[in-house]
């Protein structure tokens, strides 16, 4: 009988480690999640924006020219919701021509991402409006994504 209490007295102890390490686990889950999926691409969806996004970008300047085999940087300001919260950043559409490249498309927080864009064969003349998504991790496999512009003007040559 002594024997059975010891192990019931083990099995306690047991579960509560067990306990208190899926506690701690979930509150760093939760106080500090990281994103495992990437969010669905602008290109995949209609939605046009969420209502519930609160987070800010800014592109600097708004627009630039961009001859033939010239590239041009923009800067973009990040502004989260919260603090130290995760993102994604992608360009729409790009005219035929016209190539991007991020410097990074992904972090946290407050941030200035360089956002070049090359021309790089044969480009429409033209006044063309990009769209950079914004995307902000919520949590619990939560994205909500915000929108900002940008103007790049291909002169005649």
């Amino acid at each position: 009988m002594e024997k059975l209490t010891q192990n019931k007295k083990y099995i306690y102890i047991i579960l509560g480690i067990v306990l208190t390490v899926i506690t701690v686990i979930f509150f760093v889950a939760v106080k500090y999640p990281k994103p495992l999926l990437k969010p669905k691409s602008i290109l995949e969806t209609r939605v046009i924006s969420s209502d519930n996004a609160k987070h800010i970008c800014k592109v600097a300047p708004f627009t630039q020219s961009i001859n033939y085999l010239e590239t041009k940087e923009f800067a973009v300001s990040l502004q989260p919701s919260k603090q130290n919260s995760y993102y994604f950043l992608e360009v729409g559409d790009v005219p035929p021509g016209l190539v991007t490249h991020w410097d990074t498309q992904e972090g946290k927080g407050n941030d200035t991402r360089r956002l070049q864009i090359s021309s790089l064969n044969a480009v429409k003349t033209g006044s063309f409006t990009l769209t950079v998504a914004y995307h902000e991790w919520q949590g619990f496999n939560r994205w909500l994504v915000n929108y900002c512009l940008l103007n790049v003007v291909v002169p005649k040559n």
